[in-house]
């Protein structure tokens, strides 16, 4: 695992352990549109072109290898409960699903493939912080930690891969009513390697990467 996907894992555990490090807020200073109770969201998201490293073994021809995925847009959708003090629970569905083009140098030459499709379903489990403001803009900081299972689909074949994932994400949402609000927010994802590319005669592995994005979208009280 790189150092930056070390980084964001030890940052995504520091906020999911801050609740029980810092303790509850007295409730009489939360927002009353962050009363205790549960709530669902439903989003779009934007996954910005990102990089996956290849592991080719030092026998191959090939070296220097990497996936570049394309901007891509899937859904968002969690759902959670407002503890006392603004903070927040919740499971996360995120998906992506890019356009990839495999850059490489074979013997000494650069070459490049298109038209493959990299395919990744994540589920976090974060702990958020809102930040009541006295206005209907309430800011939030987060993270969460869970899994992501990526496919890989070339012309020589396919796979999919299930690895560890750990993500921090900072947004602002603006409150339409009691029960509902909209929310933008920037997330920034890391997704562990070691995936076998088994399509592929050399039977490469990927490394681990990060993965940046928006997200949009409505949250409401059930």
């Amino acid at each position: 695992m790189s150092h930056d996907s070390q980084l964001f894992f030890l940052l995504a555990a520091s906020v999911l352990a801050a609740p029980f490090l810092l303790g509850p807020v007295h409730a009489e200073a939360v927002d009353p549109a962050l009363k205790p109770g549960v709530y669902g969201s439903l989003g779009i998201g934007v996954g910005f072109g990102s990089s996956i490293g290849i592991n080719d073994p030092s026998t191959s021809a090939f070296s220097n290898e990497s996936f570049k995925t394309s901007t891509t847009v899937g859904p968002n959708v969690a759902i959670g409960y407002v503890f006392p003090g603004a903070w927040r629970v919740e499971a996360e569905y995120l998906g992506l699903f890019a356009s990839a083009t495999d850059s490489f140098t074979y013997n000494g030459q650069p070459g490049s493939i298109s038209g493959n499709r990299i395919s990744t379903n994540a589920v976090q489990f974060n702990v958020i912080k809102d930040i009541p403001t006295g206005s209907k803009f309430v800011p939030c900081i987060g993270g969460g930690i869970g899994f992501a299972s990526t496919h890989y689909g070339v012309a020589d074949g396919s796979t999919t891969g299930t690895t560890f994932a750990g993500q921090g994400k900072v947004g602002v949402s603006y409150v339409l009513s009691k029960n509902t609000s909209i929310y933008l927010g920037y997330r920034i994802i890391g997704i562990g390697g070691g995936t076998d590319l088994s399509f592929y005669d050399d039977s490469p592995t990927t490394k681990s990467r990060i993965q940046q994005g928006l997200d949009a979208g409505f949250r409401f009280r059930l």
